[in-house]
């Protein structure tokens, strides 16, 4: 595996001078229905049939030439991906460095060994230290008490853990409470997301979830750490954009999106194209070149193509 140093070095360079880094492998399905996410209002067509585990073997050995050295297993919720757990075998024995980003419903605690040895790194999902407030946000009762076990029983065990929370007006104090929560028991980091992106073809729903300054204010009296205002507005504001430069996002199905959230579908499927042919492709430099055309975007490219249709 690559040493912490040099895979910053190897990360910083690879942005820089737009080479494959990393790869997204995300599922866009997921068994919670979370309702400030706007991924469940796309419309998807599953004309083809999903990745086998000789297509994702084929995939890491394409991404091994091209310099890849990260893959994160992402969604959605990517435990549901089929022979999940094959595939991140066969990445490992690879040699890549995977992360996990996952809401830990579905992860058992006699996977945990398993999950342990195969990555580096474990994100998960929890939006509140209140249950009721999960429940809600998540669409579905009874996974709190679990998310929080596993949480506790990882952190433990020598792999680099986050846990990540969604702040919406439905859980200002409970997201609150869970960063002090996460601040006085475990040494981990505690991503916050305060800025939502708007729902595809339901542009005014997304008001009954963001918050607004005031709100803002009111989590911040809650929590000793400093936190910029301009984090409630970083989706519409001068965005520093790292979209397609060094990573490239893959759904189960083949296709690739520039982005990570998994919208703006590329025309190009890793069944009928290779990876190097992708990622240095047209489709994919000409996204590039505006990237890289001016040191700041207007507005989350993301953002824009889920409001307007278009990226830029």
């Amino acid at each position: 595996m690559i040493k912490n140093k040099l895979y910053k070095k190897y990360c910083d360079m690879s942005f820089k001078d737009c080479l494959p880094f990393s790869m997204n492998i995300v599922n866009l399905s997921c068994n919670l229905n979370c309702k400030y996410c706007f991924l469940k209002y796309i419309n998807r067509s599953k004309y083809m049939s999903k990745l086998s585990l000789t297509d994702y073997n084929d995939l890491f050995n394409q991404l091994i030439e091209s310099g890849v050295v990260q893959i994160q297993f992402t969604g959605g919720e990517p435990l549901l991906i089929d022979n999940f757990f094959d595939i991140v075998k066969s990445a490992r024995s690879k040699g890549f460095r995977l992360t996990l980003a996952t809401n830990a419903t579905l992860l058992a605690q006699q996977d945990i060994p398993f999950i342990v040895e195969m990555f580096d790194e474990i994100q998960i999902s929890l939006d509140s230290l209140n249950e009721e407030e999960c429940d809600y946000l998540w669409g579905v009762k009874g996974h709190y008490k679990h998310v929080l076990n596993i949480i506790d029983i990882l952190s433990t065990k020598n792999i680099e853990l986050k846990v990540n929370t969604v702040v919406t007006k439905y859980n200002v104090v409970g997201a609150a409470d869970l960063h002090n929560f996460i601040a006085s028991k475990y040494e981990i980091h505690h991503g916050l997301a305060f800025s939502l992106l708007p729902f595809i073809n339901k542009p005014n729903k997304i008001k009954e979830f963001q918050i607004n300054e005031q709100e803002f204010d009111l989590f911040q009296t809650y929590v000793s750490s400093k936190l910029e205002k301009k984090r409630l507005y970083s989706r519409e504001n001068k965005w520093i954009c790292g979209m397609t430069k060094n990573t490239l996002t893959m759904d189960e199905y083949g296709f690739f999106y520039p982005c990570l959230v998994g919208v703006a579908k590329l025309e190009c499927n890793i069944k009928n194209c290779s990876f190097n042919e992708i990622f240095y492709g047209d489709e994919v430099e000409n996204i590039r070149s505006k990237i890289k055309s001016v040191e700041y975007v207007q507005g989350c490219p993301m953002y824009n193509y889920i409001t307007r249709g278009e990226l830029f």
